[in-house]
């Protein structure tokens, strides 16, 4: 197995942007790691998935139990609770996760109790639970006397801080941001710059041919998705994720004045996302592919002697995707930790997401040059992407400084995707219908503008 393939296996995350499944929290659910028997990984510092309401009240009588977690990110959770079990001795208890679990998140909110201590909420497609309503509704508790909360939000993305920062108050700690990006396989490129074919099936276990290499596209950003889908250069299977983004792009303007679905602006965008779903990719090795986040990674170095033993930190070449946003933006999703302001167990809570904090901003003392030092240092390389700085920076895209300035340039086009639940009926029921060739564009337009007026109707909008 090359270096790529067995970091690859260990740090691909699990995506947040993702379709959303037939569900009203539709990401939670997706994003949960499957548990046979409902048990979670026993660690010092986590006690049981179990919430008290789910246990017997006779056994609970008089029983203490840690703080109650609601998070669909259970490895990266575990670490942030080991962290706070050994500086304070705090016990953990991850709730388990799904629909109904986060449902009764909302209706706990809404009648003041506590079930869960501390939730994580995101605002990927489909999720009626994002951080933005709940922060105005006064559900999450201030985390402004939070030492490293307040030093890890100043390091990170302006754009990310606006999500969570209400008058000068932080209200909720990201851990997580997720964007599409452009990625070219650059070590398919290093074979055609060098001519060395057997290189690069070596390192890929991909065979290809100099005159495939020949008529490679540049690497290069793209004005419109048109001008990307006609190359024919994506890897099969990234349609999914471009008509993701397509729709993501659109929805951008949801809050602006004069919006709507019915429109001819988004039956061309319906059109698009057709045209994303079907697409094949090119008989030889794709030269680019549709990522989330780009993915930094250690590989041999191949340009040493000897046994090639020596790992060299690097990721493919990143660029941003085209957008149908009339002001160039890109969406963003985030998840974010925040603590219910009902809880009873205010103190513990605060030191949680304290210990969180700390390991992102200043990592978790993982050694560089070791199989995961820098890449998850921070928790996750989705956590690095929260951050602004030269070292986050680094393990989310590599050592390249053109890559580095690239990234950045993107970053500064991120706009987050908010209270997007009404297009959970779209994906189950009105793009179906439309992609089928069921309904036309003009009809499924219609119909989701609809469903548009008739969720602000119900949130009171």
């Amino acid at each position: 197995m090359t270096g790529k393939n067995r970091i690859l296996s260990k740090c691909i995350c699990v995506l947040l942007i993702a379709v959303p499944l037939l569900s009203l929290v539709s990401c939670s659910a997706q994003d949960a790691p499957a548990k046979g028997d409902g048990s979670v990984q026993t660690t010092s510092g986590i006690q049981s998935n179990e919430t008290p309401d789910q246990q017997d009240d006779e056994e609970k009588k008089g029983e203490e139990t840690g703080l109650v977690l609601l998070s669909y990110d259970d490895e990266l959770m575990t670490n942030y609770a080991n962290a706070a079990y050994e500086q304070f001795g705090i016990q953990m208890v991850l709730a388990e996760v799904g629909n109904e679990a986060y449902e009764q998140m909302l209706l706990d909110f809404a009648a003041g109790k506590a079930n869960f201590d501390i939730v994580c909420v995101s605002n990927a497609l489909g999720n009626l639970y994002t951080a933005d309503g709940l922060i105005d509704k006064g559900y999450f508790l201030p985390l402004n006397d939070l030492e490293h909360v307040k030093e890890s939000i100043i390091h990170m993305l302006p754009v990310l801080q606006g999500c969570v920062i209400r008058n000068d108050v932080i209200y909720a700690l990201p851990y997580l941001v997720r964007t599409k990006v452009l990625n070219y396989d650059r070590a398919l490129y290093d074979a055609k710059a060098d001519g060395n074919t057997d290189r690069y099936s070596l390192r890929t276990g991909k065979a290809v041919s100099s005159t495939w290499l020949n008529q490679l596209p540049d690497c290069q950003e793209f004005e419109t998705w048109e001008q990307l889908f006609a190359t024919s250069a994506l890897e099969e299977g990234n349609g999914v994720l471009a008509s993701n983004a397509i729709l993501e792009q659109y929805i951008l303007s949801a809050d602006q004045e004069g919006f709507s679905f019915d429109s001819e602006s988004f039956q061309k965008a319906l059109s698009l996302m057709k045209t994303a779903d079907t697409l094949t990719g090119p008989a030889l090795p794709a030269p680019a592919r549709i990522d989330i986040n780009p993915l930094a990674y250690y590989t041999e170095n191949w340009d040493s002697t000897g046994d090639n033993s020596e790992l060299v930190l690097v990721c493919d070449d990143v660029y941003a995707p085209p957008t149908i946003d009339s002001e160039k933006r890109l969406a963003m999703a985030y998840s974010a930790l925040a603590i219910n302001v009902f809880s009873e167990k205010k103190e513990d809570a605060l030191r949680f997401l304290d210990c969180a904090a700390a390991i992102g901003w200043k990592g978790n003392g993982k050694e560089e040059g070791k199989e995961t030092g820098a890449i998850m240092k921070f928790g996750s390389p989705d956590t690095a992407a929260c951050y602004a700085d030269a070292e986050h920076i680094r393990t989310v895209v590599g050592d390249d400084p053109e890559n580095q300035r690239r990234w950045r340039e993107l970053t500064q086009r991120l706009a987050p995707i908010t209270d997007a639940g009404y297009l959970t009926s779209f994906y189950l029921e009105i793009y179906p219908m439309y992609r089928d060739g069921a309904i036309t564009a003009e009809q499924c337009a219609r119909m989701t503008q609809e469903r548009f007026e008739m969720y602000k109707a119900e949130q009171g909008k």
